[in-house]
């Protein structure tokens, strides 16, 4: 929509997870072959449900989809001491230690964090405020 405005802040793809002692946690290149083996807990909804049943389909991808959850937290506790792999955004990870996250080479297409607002109203001292810190913490973090 055209009174939209939207500011990306960061890449944010979707990466296999999976727990640190994972038999693939050690590869470096993990192949779509590799992830026949195991079982997948994915989104049961959402975009990034979205993002996996298109890439999917696009691709002609089979996973072995063992589980749905419409939480993110109940995904990486299954992960967790598991063997279980599942499709997550990047950024999920972050206070996970425990979990990690591989780029997948064939993998689905990356989402962006963004602000989004409207070009059509008046933005507050402290919204633009708002802004400029998230800006400002942005690039220190490059």
């Amino acid at each position: 929509e055209k009174e939209l405005k939207v500011k990306r802040l960061q890449e944010n793809p979707l990466v296999i997870a999976m727990d640190k002692r994972h038999p693939l946690a050690s590869k470096t290149d993990i192949s779509l072959e590799d992830l026949n083996a195991y079982r997948f807990i994915i989104h049961s909804s959402g975009s990034t449900r979205e993002s996996i049943d298109d890439w999917r389909k696009n691709n002609f991808i089979d996973l072995n989809v063992h589980m749905e959850s419409n939480s993110i937290s109940s995904i990486l506790t299954i992960i967790k001491d598991s063997n279980y792999l599942s499709l997550v955004s990047q950024s999920t990870l972050f206070h996970h230690p425990n979990i990690i996250g591989k780029s997948l080479k064939e993998g689905p297409p990356s989402s962006y964090i963004s602000i989004v607002y409207r070009a059509d109203h008046h933005l507050t001292a402290l919204i633009q405020n708002f802004m400029t810190l998230i800006y400002s913490l942005k690039n220190e973090s490059i």
